[in-house]
């Protein structure tokens, strides 16, 4: 694998991603819904923010703060949540696609470009798109709730907010890609992920009371992460610290495997076919 050649694709991928502008539309969509639902659904959450912050004095004691950081981290998980979960991974399903659409693909054919190349660069690419949006959108995000909530813990937000970010968001759109890269057409790559989007919510719901090491590293759903930080914030145990745990840590890094293993079946796969 050719280090200038896969620098060179990521580049492509990365200023591509944000020249077509969907991905844009995606986290300008998750940097305004945290304070939109805030504003118009939390009247009573901000009741008790103001009532928490008269009851302290206007400073920022550990109970204050501990109840700010449950609704910083309430509103911020549910919308990045249903956009990791089931958008990303069909915005990022016809990369692929897309390449033989434009004729792209037809060019690095002609090159000495390895199959694990490409397939490395593509994903890499994908995720250095997405994985500056998703950081510029937690920052925006981040101050906004702190204007309009007050000062929270902000390492429990941005534990939460990596957690869902790299483990629901870059895992599963990235298996998303490796999933549709072999599909000929950008419709029915979209379709492929729009049917690997909604398994992974039904995983979730459905299966939401089971638990065990296995189950929480390679669910697809990742319902560990989900179901930790928005049972958590949801709590009326205004003490709690909604940090991660070993169940969300053995998420993320099953969430790795998951996209290795992925990667290495569609390397094999590109190889025979070429």
């Amino acid at each position: 694998m050719h280090f200038t050649q896969l620098s060179g694709i990521i580049r492509y991928e990365l200023v591509l991603q944000w020249r077509q502008r969907m991905l844009t539309g995606v986290m300008l969509s998750l940097i305004a819904l945290p304070p939109v639902m805030y504003v118009l659904f939390g009247q009573s959450n901000a009741a008790e923010v103001q009532r928490t912050w008269i009851t302290s004095g206007g400073i920022s004691t550990e109970a204050a703060l501990n109840v700010t950081t449950r609704y910083a981290i309430m509103y911020a998980a549910m919308s990045i949540y249903l956009i990791a979960l089931l958008v990303l991974p069909i915005v990022s399903a016809d990369v692929m696609a897309r390449d033989r659409q434009l004729g792209v693909r037809e060019v690095l054919d002609g090159l000495p470009v390895t199959q694990g190349t490409y397939l490395a660069g593509k994903l890499l690419g994908w995720w250095a798109a997405a994985g500056s949006g998703l950081l510029i959108a937690m920052a925006i995000v981040g101050a906004g709730l702190w204007v309009l909530i007050g000062p929270y813990h902000l390492d429990q937000f941005v534990g939460m907010w990596i957690a869902f970010g790299w483990g629901i968001g870059l895992v599963n759109s990235g298996l998303s890609l490796l999933i549709a890269s072999g599909q000929p057409t950008r419709r029915r790559a979209i379709i492929i992920a729009v049917i690997f989007a909604a398994l992974c919510l039904f995983t979730n719901i459905s299966l939401i009371g089971q638990s065990g090491p296995l189950w929480n590293a390679l669910s697809p759903g990742r319902h560990a992460i989900s179901i930790h930080f928005i049972t958590e914030a949801w709590s009326d145990q205004i003490t709690i610290q909604v940090s991660p745990t070993s169940d969300v840590i053995w998420s993320l890094i099953g969430g790795v495997i998951e996209v290795a293993v992925v990667w290495a079946l569609v390397w094999i796969w590109m190889r025979r076919k070429s």
